[in-house]
């Protein structure tokens, strides 16, 4: 009222109609209410806004302090001649711009914030053109909105900076040229063209990109990860393949309480304490120390030999629900800058360590979220904000699902999609339940696929070979042969023991491990298992009922084909270029053992009681640690596939000449060459023994269990050089028994015809006996044999 009567006033001293003075009444009344309307909205929202949202807003109004600075600086600069140039917009980095490195481009143009009105993420689009000599094409690099330019550690929301993130795949000079538009929805529909937004829009100019200085396993050298048309991805920067030995959980890495707007639903958000020890003197931390938990565990990770970790970015409504992209889980298509900063500060690291980064961009059920039938824009624009964001790392897997129900056309749309945003085709997968795997992989393949493999998901170990043999085969027969990793393997309620429950690993490490590399697949992740509520109950113990992997019968399906397989196109006797013995589709379905009767849906509520589940389980798990045997054991598989093998003296003076994959090579040192191999389970009479083969190379596992000697079929007419290795401890080889495979006389064949083979018996050598825990000697749980032919004499 007291307005009110200061406008009666008003009128007594201007003479102003009354009328004008009702109306000018009535607004100052309505603008009153709103404002205490809001008040008391305010009021509501700040009993829920916890400290970290305070300190959020606090530091949004210092930002919006800095960003006034600079507006008040950009204006002095306007008033000179040169504002008229949009690359006075734009600053460059002072250093060396270098190969497979970061470089990016800081751009100043118009102030936002991440919740005004007109949605700043959907109302400009910045596109960077990139030019170099010896590309066909431009690439063209989505960029986005920085806030106040130091948002990880401001947690700034508004401000004037924008970002563009370059990754250079070829040194020399790169012309770049900037395109900056607005207008509705311009950030995602093909068909707005928008307007021109002015300040950078058109900036142009050139920059050097010199070699990478870096060494060892850091992205920066190893180069670009990307399909290349084989079952194996490569490295651009040196040639090599890549075959993947990380972890699949837990699933929600991200949530982690050192990043802003993280919230702690069912009380899952992670610190890592255990790997607060791991974290180094200058790595990366943010906001005053924040991160050393997350960071430490990447180190670790490196430390035991593993070279990828997996992570959901977006999980609202599926287990966990605290990782989302989002200022808020319901709030598609505004981001959280200071957050999706602090993400860049881990994901940097994992690039320097050299760890590959698989991104699963939703879980199953918050597939809907973005539209599970068809591709829809919050879609689009959730993979362009990734895109422009993180799409700058060499060492990415795009992960379009996890779990996806989505219809096979909205996969294919979906990737499709992204591949026309991501100028560095980064390889591309899709994970699917284990029921619908020949459902969604078999039309999803083809020489046009946009996809490079399946995250493949195993109901259990025992069937990680057979599938793994049928995806690759099949995917090769269609016309682009797919990187096939088995990203996770059942039981649901198991995954990966703990080495207090499990310090051995047998079963997986046959049947996962060795299963999936012996089945010409390109590598595996570890699933940690079901067991929510077992972390609250049971501190780091297990159910009381355990599980005896010994008890499965083991019973090996017979493969489809019996034939070795040799050279790339496998088994092609008419010369179609087609391999030949495929299985027919009806068939896949029996190549998986169903040996677990466990049931095919968990809840909340916690494991059967009759089963052993995980304490550091998928959702739960925050000490890598506890499975350290497991990892050593995988890394010893990779480095046996990828580092050269050091040879018994016997073996390596009559085997040559030696293949590579990169790298040096003294006089003993040996390269398998796994990529020119195929499977063949049937060259062993065992049924437990996976096989991988060319026309003079085999490498065999063979389980150790009721059997003293490797039963293998060899071509006659041929000399074969023999060397044994324990894949659990590793170590050098052991030079075996020297064969002499006569050459055979047969009806219709002429002396001396190899085309027969013969089986002989490998003993298994006795001085690679262990002591058991019984303290008896006997062979390790298996060996892995190196057959080569040799030549005479």
């Amino acid at each position: 009222m007291a307005l009110e009567w200061r406008l009666l006033s008003l009128r007594v001293a201007l003479g102003l109609p009354l009328a004008i003075v009702l109306l000018l009444s009535l607004a100052a009344a309505a603008a009153s209410e709103d404002a205490q309307t809001t008040v008391t909205v305010r009021a509501l929202q700040s009993d829920v806004v916890d400290a970290e949202e305070l300190k959020k807003e606090r530091s949004h109004k210092k930002s919006r302090g800095k960003a006034k600075k600079k507006r008040e600086k950009k204006k002095v600069r306007e008033d000179d001649d040169k504002a008229e140039d949009p690359s006075s917009y734009v600053e460059l980095p002072g250093e060396r711009v270098m190969l497979w490195h970061k470089m990016t481009f800081d751009l100043t143009g118009p102030e936002v914030d991440e919740m005004d009105d007109e949605n700043p993420f959907e109302a400009y689009r910045i596109d960077l053109k990139l030019t170099h000599k010896d590309l066909d094409k431009p690439l063209k690099v989505p960029c986005y909105f920085a806030a106040d330019g130091d948002a990880a550690e401001t947690s700034a929301t508004g401000g004037d900076q924008w970002r563009c993130h370059f990754m250079p795949i070829k040194t020399g000079t790169w012309k770049y040229k900037l395109k900056f538009t607005q207008g509705d929805r311009v950030a995602v529909d093909k068909k707005q063209e928008g307007e021109p937004a002015g300040f950078f829009d058109g900036a142009s100019g050139a920059f050097e990109v010199l070699p990478s200085d870096k060494k060892g396993k850091d992205s920066r050298r190893m180069g670009l990860l990307r399909h290349v048309g084989e079952r194996y991805l490569k490295f651009a920067g040196t040639d090599e393949y890549f075959i993947k030995a990380g972890v699949d959980g837990p699933e929600n890495l991200l949530a982690y309480e050192g990043f802003d707007n993280t919230p702690n639903y069912l009380n899952l958000r992670k610190t890592y304490p255990k790997h607060i020890e791991h974290w180094k003197e200058g790595d990366p931390t943010w906001q005053g120390g924040k991160g050393k938990g997350l960071i430490g565990a990447l180190n670790y990770l490196d430390s035991v030999g593993l070279n990828a970790f997996s992570f959901l970015t977006f999980n609202d409504q599926g287990d966990d629900r605290n990782v989302f992209p989002y200022v808020t889980a319901k709030e598609l298509g505004r981001f959280d800058v200071s957050k999706l900063a602090q993400w860049e500060k881990v994901f940097e690291h994992a690039t320097k360590l050299g760890l590959t980064m698989h991104f699963k961009t939703q879980e199953a059920e918050s597939i809907k979220i973005h539209g599970k039938e068809k591709l829809e824009d919050s879609r689009r624009l959730y993979y362009r904000e990734l895109q422009a964001r993180f799409g700058h790392h060499a060492n990415i897997i795009w992960n379009i699902g996890e779990e996806t129900t989505m219809p096979v056309e909205a996969i294919r749309d979906s990737a499709e999609y992204w591949r026309s945003i991501d100028p560095y085709e980064h390889p591309m997968v899709v994970h699917t339940h284990y029921p619908q795997i020949w459902e969604k992989y078999v039309p999803l393949m083809g020489e046009n696929s946009p996809l490079d493999g399946p995250s493949m998901h195993a109901r259990e170990p025992f069937g990680v070979n057979n599938l793994t043999r049928a995806l690759v085969r099949m995917s090769h027969e269609k016309g682009k042969a797919w990187a096939v990793m088995n990203d996770e393997q059942g039981p649901w309620y198991k995954g990966v023991l703990q080495d207090a429950h499990d310090p051995d690993h047998d079963v997986l490490r046959q049947q996962l491990v060795w299963g999936n590399l012996l089945a010409g697949g390109a590598g595996f992740e570890f699933y940690f298992g079901w067991g929510w509520n077992i972390h609250k109950m049971a501190n780091e113990t297990q159910v009381k009922h355990s599980f005896d992997d010994d008890s499965l019968n083991v019973e090996k399906k017979p493969p489809p084909g019996n034939l070795i397989q040799t050279g790339e196109s496998g088994n092609d006797d008419n010369g179609d270029g087609q391999l030949d013995d495929l299985p027919a589709l009806e068939s896949l379905a029996s190549l998986e053992g169903d040996r677990d009767n466990a049931p095919v849906a968990h809840s909340l509520s916690g494991c059967p009681e009759w089963v052993i589940c995980s304490a550091c389980s998928d959702i739960t798990c925050e000490d890598f640690t506890n499975r350290h045997n497991m990892w050593l054991q995988a890394a010893k598989a990779i480095e046996f596939f990828k580092k050269p093998i050091k040879l018994p003296a016997s073996m390596a003076s009559q085997v040559g000449p030696y293949d590579s994959n990169g790298g040096d090579e003294s006089a003993l040192d040996y390269r398998l060459p796994f990529w020119a191999m195929w499977d063949d389970n049937n060259i062993t009479a065992a049924e437990d023994d996976f096989a991988l083969v060319n026309d003079d190379t085999y490498l065999i596992m063979t389980p150790t269990r009721e059997k003293s000697a490797l039963s293998l079929a060899l071509p006659s007419g041929r000399n074969y050089a023999v060397a044994w290795w324990n894949p659990k401890e590793g170590g050098p080889l052991v030079s075996g028994d020297h064969v002499d495979m006569p050459a055979l006389s047969a009806a219709g064949e002429g002396a001396g015809s190899t085309a027969a083979s013969s089986l002989v018996e490998l003993p298994f050598p006795q001085e690679m006996m262990v002591t058991s825990k019984e303290g008896e000697m006997k062979h390790p749980a298996e060996f892995v044999a190196l057959v080569r032919a040799v030549p005479d004499g």
